[in-house]
């Protein structure tokens, strides 16, 4: 015999016996029931199922006979097992997309019981969804598992489940058989219990890629097993506990936590400094047995990031971890700062400081004469509280200027870029003179000096030269003139040309331009 039921509401139905909605009694081992789509608003029972009672004497041990699909079950109420669905058929139950929201039940299981008493047919539940589930007198506060059954729980979320009284918050899996339980890629959190406030568990069960948070029982623990001594172990791993730290206190009993997941943040450049644009990547992307660290390269359930700084401009802000990172993109620092970025209860954070240098260009004298070879001693001093690296400048020489050598411990030159051999401390000066020979009058050069950490500072020196031969021609012209009685005019020549010769500007002018990477 084949049930289907699909698109259907029950509202606010109860029942004096099982079954607050739907009761079944299969009458033969070659039944399906299949309900889809669903809705179960305020419905309760006076014994078990609270919604749905599934009930047959008939054992079938293969394929799926019992299945909930898409529904939503809300305000169920059992005053015995199973506060949404109580499974007493001899068969395994599927439960794929489905919601159990403020579900009770008095004993076992707030949303599903889940009581074959045969081994080996699970209950499997799929993508669903359980918050604010409660047993109040024993245990698994959204689901509970008999002890000769077993339970496959995939991707599925478990929010603010109590048992009150009793064990396991979220779950309890009593099954007792060697071939255990399966507990993969959940969410567990604010579950609370009297014992192991996610998870109790009782027989062989492996919890892997999960995430548990904020689970605490009576000890603050979230996970505990019971004590079958025939039970060799039962297995926690690549599970994310909320933070980086050994979630060693998090779990009691015959349990063996083989890794744990660990949050990074990671910029796109080993040292950020103010005023520059960084791709920021936040997740949980590592794992780690308490000794190595590997990659981790599965998926957990999403998790959010949120970045924070003194200063600055993120994009986004805060969003949904997408294959367990999420990138942004930081800009507009104006101070050194230090940036956060936090998943539940973990900050990790990323230094960014200021870069700055000052520059100076001396040449020993404003005016000098045609010909002769002039030094332009120039300095670079690292006034921030960061190393520099790769320093080095450029000189722009213009015409009038013929570079000669230079003198400079540490420095070397490739073409016309000096390059400083040496990383430059905080308030360390670097210090290069370079020798030019004038070939025209009124020179300027300009240096524009760089480093790994800062881009383009700009610094111009400026000098007058002088033409000796135009000043001994005027002279001997004053000469003549004076023997001549024509002092006043050649006087005259002389101011106009010595007018002509001063065309001098400040010695330096220095410019700073922002950092750019």
């Amino acid at each position: 015999m084949n049930v289907k039921v699909n698109n259907c509401s029950f509202n606010n139905l109860s029942s004096g016996d099982e079954g607050g909605a739907i009761y079944t009694d299969f009458s033969s081992a070659d039944y399906l029931f299949e309900l889809d789509n669903c809705n179960f608003n305020n419905t309760k029972s006076k014994y078990d199922g609270g919604a749905i009672y599934f009930k047959s004497e008939f054992r079938v041990d293969k394929g799926k006979k019992l299945i909930v699909n898409n529904s939503n079950f809300t305000n169920s109420i059992a005053y015995i097992d199973g506060g949404a669905i109580q499974n007493k058929a001899y068969t395994n139950l599927t439960v794929n997309n489905s919601n159990f929201i403020n579900c009770t039940s008095n004993k076992h299981g707030g949303a599903i019981c889940h009581e074959p008493y045969i081994e080996d047919v699970p209950l499997t539940i799929v993508n669903s969804t359980f918050i604010n589930n409660t047993a109040k007198e024993k245990d698994g506060g959204a689901i509970y598992i008999s002890d000769e059954d077993t339970a496959h729980i995939y991707n599925s979320s478990f929010i603010n489940n109590t048992a009150k009284e009793g064990n396991g918050g979220a779950i309890t899996l009593a099954c007792q058989y060697i071939n255990g339980s399966i507990v993969d890629g959940c969410l567990f959190i604010n579950n609370t219990a009297s014992k192991a406030g996610a998870v109790y568990v009782m027989g062989l069960t492996n919890i892997t890629h999960c995430a548990i948070i904020d689970n605490p029982d009576n000890n603050g623990q979230d996970i505990s097993s019971g004590d079958y001594h025939y039970i060799d172990n039962n297995n926690l791993a690549y599970n994310w506990w909320g933070s980086n730290k050994d979630p060693k206190d998090r779990y009691s009993g015959n349990i063996t936590n083989h890794n744990w997941v660990l949050m990074t943040f990671i910029s796109n450049e080993t040292t950020m400094f103010a005023g520059n644009t960084y791709n920021l990547t936040a997740g949980l992307t590592k794992f780690t047995d308490g000794e190595n660290i590997s990659d981790y390269t599965s998926y957990l359930p999403i998790r959010n990031v949120t970045f924070t700084a003194n200063t600055g401009v993120f994009n986004p802000v805060t969003g949904e971890l997408v294959n367990n990172k999420l990138n942004t993109l930081y800009s507009n620092s104006t101070t050194n700062n230090t940036i956060y970025a936090t998943i539940d209860h973990q900050t990790l954070e990323l230094p960014m400081y200021i870069a700055n240098m000052s520059l100076n260009i001396n040449t020993n004298a404003s005016t000098v004469n045609l010909g002769d070879t002039v030094p332009h001693i120039i300095e670079i001093n690292n006034t921030c509280d960061y190393n520099l690296t790769g320093l080095h400048f450029v000189e722009n020489i213009p015409d009038g200027l013929i570079f000669n050598n230079f003198i400079g411990n540490d420095w070397y030159k490739v073409g016309n870029v000096f390059y400083y051999n040496k990383t430059l401390e905080p308030n360390q000066t670097a210090t290069i003179t370079l020798f030019f020979k004038t070939t025209k009058e009124g020179n300027i050069n300009t240096v524009v000096v760089s480093s790994n950490e800062i881009k383009n500072i700009n610094c111009t020196s400026s000098i007058t030269v002088i033409n000796n031969q135009t000043n001994q021609t005027n002279q001997t012209n004053q000469t003549d003139n004076n023997k001549t009685g024509n002092n006043t005019d050649n006087n005259n020549s002389n101011n106009s040309n010595n007018s002509n010769n001063s065309s001098f500007v400040n010695n330096i002018d220095s410019n700073k331009a922002p950092f750019l990477k």
